[in-house]
């Protein structure tokens, strides 16, 4: 089970994983909180996908396939799985170009 995280505490945790430049981090990162809203952005959240969101087109196309690669880590709770997925979507909105994207299960 995933702590219990503020979106600012994430928000940060998530601003330190970009800084860092490490796109697998970020992945785990957003996926955590991802964990964490249960798929809410209210409340403080939008400011996580505003971070996501901002990074430049190549930085997310390497965040889209490290999500990919992700994917069977939510194994069959299919409600993780609908997060996850919706993560890909919301980091992808406007992009184009993620048509070889391939998730895997």
């Amino acid at each position: 089970m995933t702590a219990f995280r503020t979106p600012r505490s994430h928000t940060d945790r998530l601003r330190n994983r970009i800084a860092d430049g490490d796109t697998g981090r970020v992945a785990d990162e957003a996926l955590r909180i991802m964990d964490s809203s249960r798929g809410s952005w209210g409340g403080g959240w939008e400011q996580v996908l505003d971070q996501l969101r901002a990074l430049p087109a190549d930085n997310r196309r390497e965040l889209l396939h490290a999500l990919a690669d992700r994917f069977d880590q939510a194994g069959d709770d299919t409600e993780a799985r609908c997060r996850h997925l919706a993560l890909c979507a919301l980091v992808s909105e406007g992009l184009g170009g993620a048509e070889n994207l391939t998730l895997r299960s």
